[in-house]
């Protein structure tokens, strides 16, 4: 424990001005995505936030509340409301401690076998393509850190006598990645095919074989234990049916791996040539020094040749496009991009130029890094600018000008009008749970959006039947999204039990008004009439309990 503490404070003040900047890159990635600049969530990371104050209110995912996500993003969300109840900045300082963490292991990890100024030029180049998702909370941001402290661990286990324990501990963190979203485990099987190939080279493949065996080991204990829980809880089906079921169903809608790929392509922030170089300097100096007995140089150089292939690969198999799917190529660029620095630093010292000026040359990369980051990504900069002066003026956390906004005027609208303010549950047909969460309103039913009602193969007729009994129930309200299939469109009729629903909301509803043009039409139950006086609502049976 001593040496370990030892080593952190030696790394700290051999290492203080990279791990200031490396503090400053994660506030001007996130501060951009901040509730200051986006005070309202996406509709993913709405979901996310909604399930964590479900659990926080006792509630278990899957079995009370229903998402397609693995387990781990909605407790993270849990302890972001933990920190900061009923706010979306709670979140966001998980984030935010998330990618601190992701940045320094990073930087750690690659600094055992390449300069510092060289990794820092890849971290701070390969960390643009964070730049590329227009919100955040999302679980390939979070998986950025097991995947680091997995390289880490990895890249560390190469310059001295590894343990076991390393191996397991790297299965264990695949095993954390996979419940975040399976798509997300390609840098462990990049670890598992180099350690396999570096077994064929040094001809020994029962040790290779004895390592991937305690990878698995970890990687199953954390699923054993994830199985218990929710079997506790009597939410085990429930679990593997929304996780496991759905999303096999979901994929298998999109078979555009191609498309998806070249999506990501194109998202690419500029500097992405710069990673295909560092590629192909890898795979020179791995030809160059095929015959030189350097097994753990020849392992590192072959797991960051391999890892864009595989991030590719893997996000592909979704069929989708979505920007933040193309987070988890930020390991494989920051990797190649590290390597091609150290290649151009380790070219000048061969010339003995580094010796006359060293000082000068890492300068250089450095500021030309910088200067790189600040060109291809000059909105961040500006943003973070703004939010500290911004700060200064308000003496704390500045607050964001929602007066606006179109969720407030919603939400202003429920709370003058009884019949909407008295009734504690909304149900949105849609995906936005974002009206929820503003309203402060809870679902009637697990089912928070339409998405699992709406694929077909995975709803049945029970799932159907327990949204029925819910709305008949509880009687929520009903506002219609547009990002869904309207209240009475024919698409329902094809999904079993879901007719009964429409039927069911056609002669009991009625439209209380329309938020927009385009619709978001808020439906009330009928038996709630307009005063036609006040133009309001009336609840009839005043005085009954609605709280569950």
């Amino acid at each position: 424990m001593k040496e370990t503490a030892s080593a952190i404070r030696r790394f700290s003040f051999d290492h203080g001005f990279g791990l200031l900047l490396l503090g400053l890159l994660a506030l001007v990635l996130l501060i951009p995505l901040s509730p200051y600049f986006r005070p309202f969530p996406g509709i993913d990371s709405s979901v996310f936030i909604y399930v964590g104050q479900r659990i926080l209110d006792g509630q278990v995912p899957y079995l009370d509340v229903w998402d397609h996500k693995g387990p781990v993003i909605h407790y993270l969300n849990a302890l972001g409301q933990l920190l900061v109840r009923n706010s979306f900045w709670g979140a966001w300082l998980v984030e935010l401690l998330s990618l601190v963490s992701a940045l320094l292991l990073a930087y750690a990890g690659l600094s055992h076998f390449l300069k510092k100024h060289a990794v820092l030029t890849g971290v701070f180049t390969g960390f643009l393509f964070f730049t590329i998702q227009p919100k955040g909370n999302f679980t390939e941001e979070y998986s950025l850190l097991p995947i680091f402290a997995a390289l880490y661990i990895f890249i560390r286990s190469q310059e001295k006598v590894s343990r076991s324990t390393d191996f397991i501990t790297i299965g264990l963190l695949s095993g954390v990645t996979f419940l975040l979203r399976p798509n997300n485990v390609g840098y462990f099987l990049d670890i598992g095919i180099v350690l396999l190939a570096t077994a064929l080279f040094t001809r020994r493949v029962k040790l290779a074989l004895i390592r991937l065996g305690w990878m698995a080991i970890g990687f199953l204990a954390i699923q054993a234990v994830t199985m218990a829980y929710f079997a506790s809880r009597g939410a085990l089906f429930a679990y593997v049916d929304a996780v496991f079921r759905f999303n096999f169903l979901y994929a298998a809608q999109h078979l555009a791996f191609v498309e998806a790929t070249l999506a990501g392509i194109a998202m690419l922030p500029s500097v992405s040539f710069l990673a295909m170089a560092g590629m192909m300097v890898i795979t020179v100096d791995l030809i160059a020094d095929r015959n030189k007995p350097h097994a753990g140089l020849h392992s590192l150089r072959l797991l960051i040749l391999l890892s864009l292939p595989l991030a590719m690969a893997m996000t592909a198999l979704s069929a989708r496009g979505f920007a933040h799917y193309y987070l988890l190529w930020i390991p494989a660029a920051t990797m190649q991009i590290a390597y091609l620095a150290d290649w151009v630093i380790r070219r000048f010292e061969h010339k003995g130029l580094s010796r006359r000026s060293p000082l000068l040359i890492n300068t250089t990369l450095l500021v030309l890094s910088l200067g790189l980051f600040g060109f291809t990504a000059p909105s961040s900069i500006t943003a973070t600018i703004q939010f500290f002066r911004q700060a200064y003026i308000d003496g704390g956390i500045p607050h964001a000008d929602v007066r606006n906004h179109s969720v407030l005027q919603v939400r202003s609208y429920f709370l003058n009008h009884s019949f909407a303010s008295e009734n504690p549950y909304l149900l949105v047909w849609g995906n936005d749970v974002l009206f929820n969460l503003v309203a402060q309103k809870v679902s009637p039913a697990r089912y928070i959006s339409r998405t699992p009602l709406a694929t077909p193969g995975y709803t049945t007729e029970s799932m159907a039947l327990e949204l029925l009994e819910a709305i008949k129930n509880k009687q929520p309200l009903i506002l219609e999204t547009a990002d869904s299939l309207p209240i009475g469109d024919p698409y329902w009729d094809s999904i079993p039990g879901m007719g009964a629903v429409m039927d069911y909301i056609e002669q009991n509803y009625v439209i209380a008004t329309r938020f927009t043009s385009r619709g978001f039409p808020l439906y009330v139950v009928r038996e709630q009439f307009m005063d036609q006086d006040t133009g309001d609502f009336g609840l009839v049976g005043q005085g009954r309990d609605l709280l569950p």
